[in-house]
């Protein structure tokens, strides 16, 4: 059975639990087959995003959103989830979403909210980030940077 498993499920549940921040890169719109049982069915056909939803849930995360460059901030999946980001992060959710850019350095640019997020301490938090692919079919290589701005080490354009 071990063998029916994908290699990246094995080493997302190897490394989710020694690393403090984990950046997955890829096609970010690909559907995965669900390879164990939790709260989906094993083989259920899903989107990556709402997998990794359900995988984090399961896995205790009381806050998964995810970050996409056109809406900011959300969680289609759970919004309550959403709505205990923004109260333990002070954030507004506006349209079901939390309107935060990239870039910028006022508090509630998107690595400035997720970094309180690291910091708070109180509640498991899980940040998903939905880089699609350019038009060349590539997927931005942004993983040392996302680290570095949201360790505070580089300052956002």
């Amino acid at each position: 059975m071990e063998n029916l498993i994908p290699r990246w499920y094995r080493e997302l549940e190897l490394f989710r639990g020694v690393k403090p921040l984990l950046v997955l890169e890829g096609c970010v719109m690909d559907q995965v087959r669900v390879p164990v049982t939790g709260s989906v069915a094993e083989d259920t056909l899903l989107p990556l995003s709402a997998f990794l939803n359900a995988y984090l849930s399961d896995a205790g995360y009381e806050q998964v959103v995810f970050y996409s460059n056109l809406v900011g901030l959300m969680n289609p999946y759970a919004p309550e989830m959403l709505d205990n980001f923004a109260k333990t992060n002070q954030a507004e959710v506006v349209s079901g979403a939390i309107p935060a850019e990239f870039k910028g350095n006022d508090a509630n640019t998107a690595p400035n909210i997720i970094r309180r997020a690291m910091m708070q301490g109180k509640h498991a938090t899980a940040v998903v980030f939905l880089l699609s692919e350019n038009a060349e079919g590539r997927t931005p290589r942004t993983g040392d940077r996302t680290e570095n701005l949201l360790r505070g080490a580089e300052r956002p354009f």
